[in-house]
């Protein structure tokens, strides 16, 4: 019985996470926003969000919400799925600054600042702005040419 127990155990622990996921697809209108800095069908919007989280999940490592075994979890997932989990680069110049232009029409961005929707914790989610020079660090560090 023991041991069915932590099968069963061992076979839940993904759900916390899987939670933490259906939250972050609330992201979807800035991911979309991004999109279309794409181009159109240059990458499905399932695509755009998996991405999206992973991330998410950095930037919420940046500021101290979970630490890099979470983020290194959550990779592995958004990739187990097959979807990218490195962003494109969309300006050669000045990527982060294209990310952030387009971030900032998204719905959640107030008076001027950019609220991101952060991982905070397994299974619980937040929405709140962060410094733009650790955004920048995280785009940089996310994205692939």
């Amino acid at each position: 019985m023991r041991s069915h127990h932590h099968a069963a155990a061992h076979r839940f622990s993904v759900q916390p996470l899987t939670v933490a996921q259906a939250r972050l697809d609330r992201m979807a209108k800035g991911v979309s926003k991004i999109e279309d800095g794409l181009g159109y069908g240059k990458w499905l919007h399932g695509e755009a969000v998996g991405c999206g989280m992973v991330m998410a999940a950095h930037l919420s490592h940046a500021l101290g919400l979970v630490d890099s075994a979470f983020v290194e979890r959550l990779t592995r997932l958004i990739s187990a799925a097959g979807l990218p989990i490195q962003a494109p680069v969309l300006d050669e110049k000045d990527n982060a600054g294209k990310y952030l232009e387009l971030m900032q029409v998204d719905k959640k961005a107030e008076a001027g600042e950019i609220r991101f929707i952060l991982i905070d914790g397994p299974g619980k989610a937040c929405v709140r702005g962060a410094d733009l020079g650790v955004v920048r660090q995280v785009i940089a560090r996310c994205c692939s040419a």
